[in-house]
This record gives C-alpha cells, structure tokens and sequence, in this order.
C-alpha cells in the first residue's frame, strides 16, 4: 500500500497549527464560561465530535482513492462492465 506524501510541509504545518489554536480556544472559552458544569460537558463533545467526523472522512476518502487507484492498475474502473460479464449475462 502506497503511503501519502504531503507536498507543501508548510501548509500543512499551518493546518495543524490552526487546528490545535481552535481547539484550544474552544477549551478556553469551555473553562471560562459561566454556565453549570452538565452544560460545559455537553459543549465540550462537540469538538470531539467533529474530529472523530472529519478523521473518518478523511479515512473514508483515502481508502476510496486507493480502491480505485488499484482499479485503474489492474486495468478495469469500478461500474465499467468488462466485455465477459456483458455476454455472460
């Protein structure tokens, strides 16, 4: 399996950056806010939610650019029938 290389290290390092600076401002304001601490609980899932959401994207779209990279090395693309499956049926 092919690994992925990142090509711009410094746009990446800005992702990362600007991602750990919102969680951690969302951290921030959770611990300064002035509501019950139930409340602060449930507020503090949804940063944990969404991370879970967009990693699994992420998962989810690099596992389909592997299939069909795959797809297109072995000669055929995903939905194309070949010529044998055609007269089979």
């Amino acid at each position: 399996m092919q690994t992925l290389i990142y090509r711009n290290s410094k746009t990446l390092a800005a992702a990362g950056l600007s991602f750990f600076l919102a969680l951690s401002l969302t951290g921030w304001a959770l611990r300064c806010l002035e509501v019950n601490q139930p409340y602060k609980a449930f507020l503090g899932v949804w940063p944990y939610l969404i991370t879970c959401s967009y990693t699994l994207a992420k998962v989810l779209r690099d596992r389909h650019e592997a299939d069909l990279d795959q797809a297109r090395r072995a000669g055929r693309m995903p939905g194309q029938a070949t010529r044998s499956t055609v007269e089979a049926e």
